[in-house]
């Protein structure tokens, strides 16, 4: 019997008319804990999809979030940004290589450091041309967000921007 605590949808070529279709499951489902969505082609169109599937869910108990490599920008983190401040149960999310950029990195930074409900522990923001405005986004967030415990961002053999305002635990 397949693990129905996670649905590993990596690498499958997914598109936005793919997200519709797992949508449906992913709002009624209350055994998924982790959604691995990765290396395929979302783009902000699919992941709002799925995102707002997981915002609307009453059932839902999804702690891990991949959606690494997707083609994900502003748009598609307001979406990530909407599910965080609402769903508790969230506690990796995992968006590196898109395209965020400065914007969406603030704009999911800010709902996050916002967010009244979230308990967000990992955060993967890995090659996603953050820049020093985007950091600053990143050190404002790790400097209220206790649960907070990871987060990658610029590999290292990327300039890691206004590190030093990162506490030394947040520094990768």
């Amino acid at each position: 019997e397949p693990d129905q605590t996670e649905a590993n949808f990596r690498c499958r070529g997914l598109e936005p008319a793919d997200a519709k279709l797992l949508a449906p499951e992913i709002l009624v489902s209350a055994s998924l804990t982790k959604i691995l969505v990765g290396e395929n082609g979302l783009g902000d169109e699919g992941t709002t999809i799925l995102c707002d599937a997981l915002r609307e869910s009453t059932v839902s108990k999804v702690e891990e979030l991949n959606l690494n490599y997707n083609g994900i920008g502003p748009d598609g983190a307001k979406a990530i940004a909407a599910l965080c401040a609402v769903r508790a149960s969230l506690t990796k999310i995992s968006v590196g290589r898109n395209g965020l950029g400065d914007e969406g990195t603030t704009i999911l930074c800010d709902a996050l450091r916002e967010s009244t409900v979230s308990k967000v522990e990992e955060l993967d923001l890995s090659l996603n041309d953050i820049s020093p405005d985007g950091a600053r986004a990143i050190a404002a967030l790790c400097a209220v967000r206790g649960s907070l415990t990871s987060v990658r961002w610029p590999p290292a053999h990327e300039p890691k921007p206004c590190l030093h305002s990162l506490s030394p635990r947040m520094q990768h």
